[in-house]
Formats: C-alpha cells, structure tokens, sequence
C-alpha cells in the first residue's frame, strides 16, 4: 500500500497517492505503529506523504487538510523532521499563492538544513524507495528554487481594491487561486 501511495505520488497521480496514504493511516488507527513494524519516522513519514498527496491535489478543502496533518506531524516534536514540515507548509501556502507566508516557512526550511538539523536519507516505509525530500542537495536545490519564486513571484492577475476586501489573506488575486471563481456580468442594452 505504502508502495502504490509513494509510486502515485512521484507519478503525480495525487487522488491515487492520497487515498493510499489515507488507508495505510487508517491501518495505523486501528493497531499501533510498533504493532504494524513502523518506527516514529515512518508514521511521520506517512503523514508527510499524505500532507504532500494533498498540497498537489490543491483544492482548499485539501489544502485546509494538509495543514492539519502538518501541525499533527508538529505535535510529535521530532526536531530533525522540521526542515520537511516547513517546506510542506510552504507548499501548501505557495499553492493559495501567499508568496510572502510562503518565503517564510522555506527560509526556515533552509535555515534548518544549513544548521545540519534534518532527518538525514530516509526510505519509504516498508519500500527501499529514498524520500526525495531528504536527499540534501536535492533538497536545498528545491529550496532555493521555492525562495526565488516567493522573492519574485508572478505579478497577479487582478487587485482587490475593496477597502473592506472580503479575502483577509492577500489583496492579489490569482487565476490560479484555489477558491478564484469567475463571475462574469452581462448587461444588455435595449433601444
């Protein structure tokens, strides 16, 4: 199960990968971890990959999930794991386009892995697959990409002018937005 989760997750077949992430943690609520053979990092792990399944499928319902995993995943206070729970929120708030909140979660990131404070290579669990997220180089090349981005990200689509404006979280507004809903109004004029 975990080895379909992981291979739908690298295909980017994201409704596949969170599905398989969701049984596998459900497996995990019904016995305990050292029951089922996983240590804590694999359970975080599981988390993690199932944040990530998430993030890429995108909707706000999802989104709004994937940060809940992500303060569970905070909750079991591993320090070496931060550096991922970091990135991951980042992701998710790089996906709702806030490129400033999202800078600051991947300069933590960074800033974590340059302190040498990460996980070190990890495999999937119960699969000889390498999470590809804790590869350094890899990683902190991903990181800096994100940084870039975030520092300069696409000018928006549109700017909500409203004094009042009904989005709290950022006056820019994105296509690309997950709750963007185009409104179109036709007006007709009648001689």
């Amino acid at each position: 199960m975990v080895q379909e989760a992981h291979s739908a997750l690298t295909d980017l077949r994201c409704r596949n990968a969170e599905q398989a992430f969701r049984k596998a943690l459900i497996i995990l609520d019904t016995s305990t971890a050292k029951e089922v053979g996983l240590s804590t990092l694999d359970v975080l792990l599981l988390l993690y990959g199932h944040a990530a399944a998430l993030t890429e499928i995108g909707q706000p319902e999802e989104l709004g999930e994937a940060q809940k995993l992500l303060e569970k995943i905070k909750s079991f206070e591993e320090r070496t794991f931060q550096c991922l729970v970091y990135y991951a929120t980042g992701r998710v708030f790089l996906k709702e386009n806030r490129f400033t909140v999202a800078l600051k979660q991947f300069s933590d990131s960074l800033q974590t892995v340059k302190n040498k404070i990460t996980p070190g290579k990890l495999t999937w669990p119960f699969t000889n697959e390498i999470v590809k997220e804790t590869q350094p180089d890899y990683f902190k090349g991903m990181l800096e990409q994100a940084i870039e981005l975030c520092t300069f990200p696409p000018p928006p689509d549109a700017i909500c002018r409203l004094e009042i404006c009904l989005c709290p979280m950022k006056a820019e507004i994105y296509l690309t937005d997950p709750d963007f809903k185009v409104s179109a109004a036709v007006g007709y004029n009648v001689s």
